[in-house]
Order: C-alpha cells, then sequence, then structure tokens
C-alpha cells in the first residue's frame, strides 16, 4: 500500500488511540465494493480491494465513528436486517464524513453515485420487487436504497432512475419511507457522535425495526 499523506496518519493514529489496537489491513480481491471497514474482536479492520486514497479516507473515518458507538447491532442470522443496518449506519455516518472528504479535495458521492447505480440495475432486474409489499424487512431495506439516493448521489441520471423505480406500486411505500429517513438524517445540523446516534434512532423508528437493530455497546 502507498504511503498516507500526513493528515491520514494521524486519522490512523487517532483510530487506533480509540481503538487501543493497530488498525489491520487485509486486501481481498473477491470483496462486494472497492473497500469496507469494520471493527473485529476489537481491531478496527479495512478490507480493500482497489486502493485509493479516497476510499481510505472514508473507511478511517467510519471506523472513529464507530469507535465513538455510533455502530448498530443486529441478529447474524437476518441478512436483510443485516445489510439494512449496515446500510443506515454508513449513510448516518455520510452527513458526517462527507462534507470533510470535499473540504479535503475528495469526491465521495462519485463512488456512492457508481454504488447506488448498481443497486438499481439489480431492483431493475430483480422479479421479487413485490415482495416489497408486503415483506417488511425487504421494504425497509428498500427504503434506505431509496433515502442513500437521495442523500449521497445528485448525479441526474441516477436520480432519474431512482424516481422511476420507486414510483412503482410495490415499492412507493418505501419510497415514503426513505424520504421520512432522508429527512430525519438531512435534520441533523449538529456533526457529534451523539447527534448521530440521536438520527439513528429516529431512523430505526421510521423503518420500524427499533426492536431488531439496536446501538451497539461495545464502544458507546
Amino acid at each position: 500500500m502507498p504511503p498516507l499523506p500526513l493528515k491520514l496518519q494521524e486519522l490512523v493514529l487517532e483510530v487506533e488511540a480509540l481503538a487501543k489496537a493497530s488498525v489491520s489491513w487485509e486486501c481481498l480481491p473477491e470483496i462486494d465494493g472497492l473497500m469496507s471497514s469494520a471493527i473485529q474482536d476489537g481491531v478496527p479492520t479495512i478490507r480493500y480491494r482497489e486502493w485509493s486514497e479516497a476510499g481510505i479516507a472514508e473507511e478511517l473515518m467510519h471506523l472513529r465513528l464507530m469507535l465513538s458507538g455510533v455502530q448498530l447491532s443486529f441478529p447474524g442470522n437476518r441478512d436483510l436486517v443485516g445489510r439494512t443496518a449496515t446500510m443506515l449506519q454508513n449513510v448516518v455516518h455520510h452527513h458526517v464524513i462527507f462534507p470533510v472528504l470535499a473540504k479535503w479535495g475528495y469526491q465521495p458521492t462519485i463512488a456512492e453515485c457508481n454504488g447506488i447505480s448498481k443497486q438499481l440495475s439489480t431492483l431493475e432486474n430483480s422479479n421479487g420487487l413485490d415482495r416489497a409489499k408486503s415483506d417488511t424487512e425487504l421494504e425497509a431495506l428498500m427504503a434506505i436504497v431509496y433515502a442513500r439516493g437521495q442523500l449521497d448521489c445528485g448525479a441526474p441520471d441516477v436520480m432519474a432512475r431512482l424516481d422511476s423505480i420507486f414510483s412503482a406500486g410495490a415499492l412507493s411505500n418505501a419510497r415514503q419511507i426513505g424520504n421520512r429517513v432522508a429527512s430525519a438524517i438531512r435534520g441533523q445540523t449538529e456533526i457529534s457522535p451523539e447527534a448521530c446516534l440521536k438520527t439513528l434512532v429516529e431512523c430505526l423508528n421510521v423503518l420500524g425495526l427499533s426492536n431488531v437493530i439496536t446501538i451497539s455497546s461495545r464502544h458507546a
């Protein structure tokens, strides 16, 4: 991995001080997406398929928020709930992270737009969209997909696809819920871990999953 600029070296040290453990770097060509981050057995871990300075900056900031208590827990045997929790956590984190990345000269929304575009392609080719009408957990996941598009992208072509797909009957309720989630996140004016936690609780209530997904007590 190439050397990191000073600002990211300092961020690594901050994450390691919070975790009381060194950052683990794992090159995994098979992972979904280009990069991801997690706290594994107390160790801050960044996995990457392709290295980029902007991606490293974002994942380090995710880790810092997780280590500050802004992290969700969910049952390990609930795939849809896990995907929803992970995406919701990331979208709330991005509300704090993206303005800093932009100030540093990075363009985080480009990667997000690419990711959202892939999600929309999956939805367009899926034959299971009608399940969203009766499956609460799937509907919650679709609502977060819609909220993510509203908050983290903004590219006109992607937004047009988003609105077209979510205007369908099976997803119209998910669109309404997604708008409420996006409004809750936009309404967070204070940039702090405590404010992020309040936003996560509000979003879980909107999604109807507050009895399934909880705030992690690992670092809170």
